[in-house]
């Protein structure tokens, strides 16, 4: 267990890594590499063991990786991916947060702003551990790689595929690729008290799709009755009102069964047979946004454009959707549902992105029972689930280096903190970085040796 001198070391580190201003946007020209090259600079000088002693290899400019080299040169190695990059803090949302959201200050017994949990805190959990395993003089069994990404937020385009290919004209490939996208959480289900761990064996699909309706231009003091905006407006409100319908995809019906025997009779029938209530399970899991999420495809309105002045009608007006698909839906399938909602309007699309969802790993391997295993011990009392991970992550791009890639942030995380991941007030507890670094710690050194 890390001791306490170490860990408020690790929370020193944590907090300082946030002040820098790593935002990756969209937008290219935008882009302010300043902090980026200083939050490396920061890790230098920080963790000098791990620059003076292991192989340390910059990719495409703010890509890292670290290698540590194990006892068994045979064995395949294991990596562990994170990310520096954050998402931007939205004007308007400043004065919300109760510390500034770049200050990592310190207080009631939390690491506050932006990048606190996603993912600034597996950047430092895992140099901790790299650090305090080469001052202990240490060494895993296996060869240890670390990759560290820098645009995760944007999809990871300009880092991690680039790192994968560097692995790939190594001829790497890994017993075990672990990234953030899943977590442990306390009371989440209903009547099952013990903490859930998920931990995702594969990720949704990601598609940007962009609907436009037409109609008649002209002055806005003689409106028709059709107009574009109209048209816009009538089909959001009808999927809002009729999202796309639920089924039960791989993994989640394992997870209902690993979860059945914590519940009452009647429930406990239910989830050990997800098969034959599938419409009771779809009741109970649409009744949070969480839970629903992983029983549908979502098709969410994010960005708005129509008009120019305030006087005239537009001759347009689109909608960008971003959709989270399960395992076999593609963007033909979720323009062919939009379609039923076009009443007297044509609609448009244009697919601008589209992301399958990823194969899943095997959750019955000797790797993921390993994984368990840790969990089990590092986290008493928790039951660990297979999960499907509802956003994007960027193991995506590392799939085919190994038959084992697993998402799972180690820290038991409050409604609180998980609430704050890319919104206001974010935050990890002191109690949760140490809890990383020791489970980080305990599955470098005790790979493959647990049973």
């Amino acid at each position: 267990m890390i001791r306490k001198r170490q860990l408020e070391q690790a929370t020193a580190h944590l907090s300082e890594a946030i002040t820098y201003k790593t935002i990756s946007t969209h937008q290219s020209t935008a882009w302010d590499f300043a902090p980026f090259d200083g939050f490396i600079e920061f890790l230098t000088r920080t963790y000098p063991l791990c620059h003076s002693e292991l192989e340390h290899t910059r990719i495409n400019g703010y890509g890292l990786v670290l290698h540590m080299k194990g006892m068994n040169r045979d064995a395949l190695p294991l990596l562990f991916l994170a990310h520096y990059d954050v998402v931007p803090v939205e004007d308007q949302a400043m004065e919300a947060w109760r510390y500034p959201p770049f200050s990592g200050t310190v207080a009631d017994g939390y690491i506050w702003g932006r990048g606190a949990y996603d993912d600034k805190s597996m950047v430092i959990a895992l140099y901790e551990t790299l650090e305090g395993i080469l001052e202990k003089g240490q060494q895993p069994e296996r060869d240890i790689y670390v990759a560290i990404g820098f645009d995760e937020e944007l999809g990871g385009h300009l880092g991690a595929p680039r790192i994968a290919r560097f692995f790939k004209d190594q001829n790497l490939r890994f017993e075990c690729i672990l990234d953030e996208g899943g977590m442990c959480l306390e009371g989440f289900f209903p009547e099952c008290h013990n903490p859930i761990a998920f931990v995702g064996v594969g990720e949704k699909g990601h598609i940007n799709l962009k609907m436009t309706v037409r109609g008649p231009g002209g002055h806005a003091a003689v409106p028709p009755s059709q107009t574009a905006v109209n048209g816009l407006v009538e089909v959001l409100a009808r999927l809002a009102a009729h999202p796309m319908p639920p089924r039960i995809a791989p993994p989640i019906g394992d997870l209902l069964q690993t979860i059945a025997p914590f519940y009452k009779m009647g429930k406990a029938q239910i989830f050990s047979r997800p098969e034959l209530a599938a419409p009771l399970i779809h009741r109970a899991f649409s009744k949070t946004p969480f839970t629903a999420a992983m029983v549908r495809t979502t098709v969410v309105p994010t960005i708005l454009e129509c008009g120019q002045t305030v006087g005239a009608l537009p001759n347009a007006a689109s909608v960008i959707f971003n959709c989270r698909t399960l395992p076999g839906d593609t963007s033909e399938d979720i323009i062919g549902y939009l379609q039923e909602f076009s009443g007297e309007y044509t609609l448009e699309f244009e697919v601008l992105l589209e992301q399958v969802a990823t194969p899943l790993s095997d959750y019955s391997a000797k790797t993921f029972d390993y994984l368990a295993t840790c969990i089990e011990m590092d986290f008493p009392d928790t039951v660990v689930v297979p999960y499907l991970t509802l956003g994007g992550t960027d193991a995506r791009h590392y799939q085919d280096l190994s038959d084992a890639v697993f998402r799972f942030v180690p820290v038991l995380t409050s409604p609180a903190e998980r609430a704050g991941i890319h919104g206001i007030d974010e935050r990890l507890s002191i109690t949760g970085l140490g809890q990383a670094i020791d489970f980080l710690t305990d599955f470098i050194i005790d790979f493959g040796t647990v049973d």
